[in-house]
């Protein structure tokens, strides 16, 4: 005898939310926010051309504040060098003619050169030639009028030239360097002029011509003129009167013209 077996499939109904299937997560999201929707996409949308353009002025502004400091810094530097006083310089000897001292040191040093170009070079930067007076003649007022002409310049240096020579030619008078040693170390005198703090007198005697037993008593008066001091008197014969000092100009301060 068969026997039957009877199944019976109870369906199980279930109306509640959470018997509703849940949704699949998106993928590349965890399974705790599976439920949880994302909020769509934000669109992009292009700035427009103006709105670029309007932040760029703060990389300009930048840009020109930089440069307006270079200028200011630029002009600044160039008032300071202008604002630099250089020495003024007269003769041309410089730091070698700062003290009257100096200046006769010059003075021999130069003397002690090859006669010519050399030596004249070397005595030139020592005189104040628009003042000089050469026992009592005043020919720096003449080389003055001749320097301001450009046609009278050529006739000025040779007469400067000519004098030069002949104010050098002591030298030769001189036998060997020991006598010219013996000169210089024969000794000089400066002397304050009295009032007048830019002058100076000095005296030196020369050397001795053939059959004198000594040297004509030789006066210079040195002017400072700015920084250097400069010969402006030559007296060959100081012992024949004292010397003229009106009308020479100096600088009462050093370094003043």
């Amino acid at each position: 005898m068969r026997r039957w077996t009877t199944v019976i499939l109870v369906g199980v109904v279930c109306s509640a939310p959470a018997c509703s299937p849940k949704p699949e997560a998106p993928a590349g999201t965890s399974a705790g926010m599976a439920g949880v929707q994302a909020a769509p996409p934000r669109p992009i949308t292009a700035k427009p051309a103006a709105a670029a353009t309007a932040e760029k002025p703060a990389k300009a502004t930048t840009g020109a504040a930089n440069a307006g400091q270079a200028a200011a810094a630029a002009e600044a530097a160039q008032y300071s060098q202008r604002r630099i006083r250089k020495r003024p310089v007269i003769g041309g000897c410089e730091e070698s003619c700062e003290t009257p001292e100096r200046m006769m040191a010059a003075f021999f040093d130069a003397l002690a050169l090859p006669k010519g170009a050399q030596r004249r070079d070397a005595l030139a930067v020592l005189f104040d030639w628009s003042q000089l007076r050469v026992d009592g003649d005043r020919r720096g007022e003449r080389w003055a009028e001749q320097w301001a002409d450009p046609a009278g310049q050529a006739l000025r240096q040779r007469d400067i030239d000519a004098w030069l020579d002949d104010l050098g030619a002591v030298r030769e008078q001189l036998v060997g360097d020991k006598a010219l040693m013996q000169w210089r170390a024969r000794g000089v005198t400066f002397t304050a002029v009295a009032n007048r703090p830019e002058l100076f007198d000095v005296h030196l005697r020369a050397a001795p011509v053939a059959g004198a037993a000594q040297g004509a008593m030789w006066r210079f008066v040195a002017v400072r003129r700015g920084w250097e001091w400069l010969i402006t008197v030559v007296d060959h014969k100081a012992s024949e009167g004292p010397a003229a000092y009106a009308g020479i100009e100096g600088s009462a301060q050093r370094g003043r013209l």
